[in-house]
Formats: C-alpha cells, structure tokens, sequence
C-alpha cells in the first residue's frame, strides 16, 4: 500500500511538466517522422525496379529457384515483422509494469523525485500511459520505416558480391563484370544510394541508433539492480537491443566494406587499360551515413557498444 507523500503536491507538479515535456518530445519526433513517411513509397519503389532490372538483365534464370540466399531475402521480412512485434509487446508491457512496481528505476521520471514510491497515487497510472505510448509507437515507427527496407539493403550486398570479379562460383551473367556492365550498374547503384538513402541517414538512422542505445543502456542498468522476473525480462531486452544494434549496424557497415573491396579488385583486374583505372577513379565507396558527418561502418559497432558500457557503469555507479 502506497503511503501519501505530504509534500507531494510540489513534485506532483514538477513531473507533470517533465512529462509533457517528454511527451511533446515524443510527438514532435513521431510527427516529424510521419511527414518524412511521404516520400518512402517512391523511395521503395525506385530499389525496388532496379533490382527487378538487375534480376532480369544479369541473374542466371536456373539458379534463383535453388538459391538459398533467395530464399532467405523472401522470407526475412517476415522474419524481421514477426520478431519485433512480439518483442514490442513484451518491452511495452515490462516496462509500463516497471513504472507502477518500480518508480525508482533511472528510467522514469518518478526516480527524480526524494520518495519515488510516496508520490500522489495517479502519477503511476499516467506514467504507465505515458510510456507505454511512447515506446508502443516508437516501435511502431521502426516497423514501418524498417520493415520495407531491411531486405533491399540485405540484396544490396549481393549486387556488390555478384560485381566482384575473381571469385569461383557466380549466380549472374559473366557480362555483369566486364568493365562497360560493372560501370553501369556500380554507377546506377551508386546513384540511388547517394540520393535516396539520405532520407533514411539525416533523420531515421539517428533516431533509431538513439533509441536503441538508450533503451541498452537502461535495461541493462535494470538487469543488475533488480532480481526475479523483471531482472530477466531486462536482460532479455538488452541483448535483443545489443543485437540489433550490432547487427544491423554491420549490415549498413558492410556496404563500405564490400564497395571498398570490389573496388580493389577492379583495379587489379583492369591495371593494364589505363582508360578503365580511369574510370575507376572516379567511383567512390558506396557509404551509408547516419546523421550529417558520419558514415556506417565495422568501428561504429564498437563505438555505439563502448557508450553503452561507460553509461551503464555511470549509472551504476551514481544510483
């Protein structure tokens, strides 16, 4: 039974501000994510014809039934909807619990306050509102913006694979890699990427690599601090955030990896055409940037990894 702070008027007041703070936050990012949401079907749209182009002109017609890569590209999104919708609700209902049983956590507004568990009985109601809404539809919007092109990035990969030249076994046409086809299609790729994905890196990638971080770090703040069942449901969560950021960071880092490296290769198949090196010089790595002065790569895996420890340690440390 929670006991009724005299003094809670005061603080009462003070996070309701917080949370109409936080809650105009919330709004105002949501808000600006829907209207940026106009121009993602025609985005989609435009991966989407030139990889039906490049499956017609240079995929081999009797390996696409039998490769498993194929497979794995048509059934991922699947995949990827079902495991984040089961695990948003399993963080929305956990974490809204949390705001009621524990309102201490650093998480919650609540923790600001001298008595967490003393305040006015209808502040922990609107605070499990409050952040079951905000997390909800956060999740909601990593769905839709998420969801369409997680898999166009995944057969990205295989079109800079297919281009590379060297390699023993190829699910393409041996045309795709003579220098006039690579030029065309590395240019034609390199093009889309560099003029559409921004939509994706100025605002989109941030807001989820920020999320995701934070969401880390305070779940694994929580898996330490408490114990029984909650104890376990945040160390789930904290590994489902650190795998995700690990790995779909690594999959926008791979495109300067693999771009770097078929690049190389090029330059070491065509060193006799001076022409061709050319022409190679004039190609850049294909880069996929999160936010205005960064680029996706293997080191922001470990950066974003090494934040996450140092704040958690932090905040271990100060509570």
């Amino acid at each position: 039974m929670r006991v009724r702070n005299p003094n809670s008027g005061n603080v009462s007041g003070s996070y309701l501000g917080l949370s109409v703070t936080f809650l105009l936050f919330v709004l105002g990012l949501q808000v600006t994510l829907l209207r940026a949401y106009e121009e993602l079907p025609a985005i989609i749209q435009k991966y989407i014809n030139f990889i039906n182009y490049f499956q017609e002109k240079y995929m081999l017609p009797a390996e696409l039934p039998q490769k498993k890569m194929f497979f794995l590209f048509e059934d991922f999104p699947s995949f990827f909807l079902t495991t984040m919708y089961y695990n948003a609700i399993i963080t929305t209902f956990l974490v809204t619990s949390m705001g009621y049983f524990h309102p201490e956590h650093p998480i919650f507004p609540t923790s600001l306050a001298e008595s967490p568990k003393n305040l006015h009985f209808v502040i922990y109601p609107l605070q499990m509102i409050l952040t079951g809404y905000a997390i909800s539809s956060m999740f909601a919007l990593l769905l839709i913006f998420g969801y369409p092109m997680v898999p166009l990035l995944f057969y990205g990969l295989v079109i800079l694979l297919e281009m590379r030249p060297g390699r023993k076994y190829y699910l393409s046409l041996d045309s795709l890699r003579t220098p006039h086809h690579f030029f065309k299609v590395y240019r034609n790729f390199q093009v889309l990427m560099k003029h559409d994905l921004p939509f994706y890196g100025a605002f989109v990638l941030p807001s989820c690599q920020f999320l995701f971080i934070i969401c880390a770090i305070c779940s694994t703040h929580g898996a330490i601090r408490m114990t029984g069942i909650f104890s376990l449901m945040l160390f789930s969560i904290s590994i489902m955030c650190l795998t995700f950021l690990g790995g779909f960071f690594s999959l926008l880092g791979s495109y300067n990896e693999f771009s770097t490296g078929t690049m190389f290769l090029w330059k070491s198949h065509v060193s006799r055409r001076g022409s061709h090196r050319q022409r190679l010089r004039s190609l850049s790595p294909i880069r996929v940037n999160v936010g205005e002065f960064y680029y996706a790569d293997k080191g922001m895996v470990l950066t974003m990894y090494a934040v996450i420890f140092e704040n958690t340690v932090n905040l271990l440390v100060s509570t």
